[in-house]
């Protein structure tokens, strides 16, 4: 097993551990369980580059107290914005690409697969590709015409863009873009923020979006930040501070994408654009077979 794979599997344990109710006998049980599996099945994990996207039908279930749902059903719906917003999510085809680290491209093709095998949507990279961020930049300023990738055909260009790369770059790219002041303040200095995303979008159908990841930072957190901002800018934008369900909770500490973020964003997919959130977490509840759906 590569030392990457090993990384990732003990972010997925100790996300699966905190699953488990504070019992220190089952906890130490299920752990060594666990090292047993894994050491058992050391070669199939090593291959984990070439891991199949969990499907709809494939997520876990998960089992909780009437007091624990009611706290996810209030973290669910501060993630969407709260009980009089609406929902928003993308559409149409999602066209991606990678500008800075070519040995994230792996990574980034495996959280988008995933993401499209449980949305539904089609999800496929496109050209061009900018290992040096500096070129992506001189780009944009050459092509002037508000899109996000320079490209021949509009219906072939890339309306996702993960950009990985030092914070002078990130500020040229998002003032050439024209992005939003309510995102460029994220790469405040004093603000010293690691990732943020940027979606676009119109009647809370998102039509495009920028991920934005520091390049000067540890490669735990590197992609802890590409995981969580990727499936934030699929319609999940709100973080829930020191949440112990869904990954986005303010947390500047390596992480993996949860259950609850899975299901999540299954559900929101299950709903047009502009739907209430109310009705999407009441769905979630009723998925995960909770109480609470009666709320």
């Amino acid at each position: 097993m590569n030392q990457a794979a090993q990384a990732d599997l003990l972010l997925k344990t100790r996300s699966l551990l905190n699953c488990i109710p504070p019992s220190p006998g089952l906890r130490g049980l299920i752990a060594l369980l666990l090292v047993v599996s894994v050491c058992a099945g050391g070669a199939a994990v090593g291959a984990e580059d070439n891991e199949q996207p969990l499907s709809r039908s494939e997520l876990p279930q998960l089992t909780l107290s009437p007091v624990e749902q009611g706290r996810v059903w209030d973290q669910a719906i501060h993630i969407l914005g709260g009980n009089a917003n609406v929902i928003s999510r993308w559409v149409g085809e999602v066209r991606y690409s990678l500008v800075g680290d070519a040995h994230l491209a792996p990574l980034v093709a495996s959280t988008l697969a995933q993401i499209g095998s449980i949305t539904g949507l089609v999800v496929r990279s496109a050209a061009p590709q900018y290992e040096d961020p500096q070129r992506y930049a001189d780009a944009l300023a050459q092509m002037n015409d508000g899109g996000l990738m320079p490209c021949v055909v509009v219906t072939e260009c890339a309306n996702f863009v993960v950009i990985v790369a030092g914070v002078n770059q990130m500020k040229e790219i998002a003032s050439t873009i024209g992005l939003r002041r309510v995102y460029r303040r994220a790469l405040d200095d004093e603000k010293k923020v690691l990732c943020f995303f940027a979606p676009y979008q119109s009647a809370s159908t998102i039509r495009q979006a920028l991920v934005f990841v520091r390049s000067d930072q540890p490669k735990a957190m590197l992609h802890t930040c590409i995981l969580e901002e990727i499936y934030q800018s699929f319609g999940l934008f709100n973080d829930y501070s020191d949440s112990e369900y869904f990954s986005f909770n303010n947390r500047v500490e390596p992480k993996a994408i949860t259950p609850y973020d899975q299901h999540l964003l299954q559900v929101v997919y299950q709903f047009s654009p502009g739907a209430p959130a109310f009705a999407v977490v009441k769905q979630l509840m009723k998925n995960l077979n909770f109480s609470q759906a009666n709320r």
